[in-house]
């Protein structure tokens, strides 16, 4: 069985051994049939469609923040999960506060950037929009299923209530496994719409991102 997979360094290089190319030839990345494996991507044309400021993810494909270059064009972007830090949201007319995390979430590709500020409770609603699709993807394509991190508080024995955990250890952690989180959310993205089929996570990406 094979797939479309995205070479994103030796085999670039491959490109000069097929004759002389020009610099931006030369920075564009490149697809390959080989054996199945982690990373599916669709075929995509150099004149492929350009990105509108909404994040159209469904006419372009992700790649992770390491491998990502503003010089692979419009057809390709990244999403990078910031270290969450505490906030503060008004109960009762402003009478109570309330303190939380949020994540700074970036989106890139090369003529855009934006920054969206997320709850957990946000990333929860994605991972549940497309969590069945989740697992369609994984069993066609043997694809780690993205993972939600558990929710986390520290029970008060004194006062019989939840208090959220804020602190940077905490928050740190958090952050990483959200960010791991998107990363293989957004890979099934990829491989669903290889496939052609129903783009429930790529929809539901979209929306997360609005």
């Amino acid at each position: 069985e094979t797939s479309t997979c995205y070479c994103s360094t030796a085999e670039r290089s491959g490109a000069g051994r097929r004759g002389s190319t020009s610099s931006k030839e030369a920075d564009s990345p490149r697809f390959i049939t080989r054996p199945q494996c982690c990373c599916h991507v669709p075929r995509m044309t150099p004149e492929g469609p350009a990105m509108s400021p909404e994040c159209r993810l469904d006419v372009s494909t992700y790649i992770s923040e390491r491998e990502f270059s503003t010089r692979f064009g419009t057809e390709f972007f990244t999403i990078t999960v910031g270290m969450a830090h505490e906030a503060t949201e008004d109960l009762l007319c402003g009478a109570v506060q309330r303190r939380h995390a949020v994540f700074p979430l970036v989106y890139r590709s090369a003529e855009t950037s934006r920054t969206f500020v997320k709850r957990f409770s946000d990333f929860e609603k994605l991972f549940r929009a497309c969590e069945k699709s989740f697992r369609d993807e994984s069993d066609a394509h043997g694809l780690v299923a993205p993972q939600l991190p558990p929710k986390t508080e520290l029970s008060d024995a004194v006062s019989c209530t939840l208090i959220r955990r804020l602190d940077e250890d905490f928050l740190e952690e958090r952050s990483s496994l959200l960010a791991a989180m998107m990363h293989a959310l957004l890979v099934q993205s990829n491989a669903e719409k290889a496939d052609g089929g129903p783009a429930a996570i790529t929809r539901a990406a979209e929306n997360f991102l609005r």
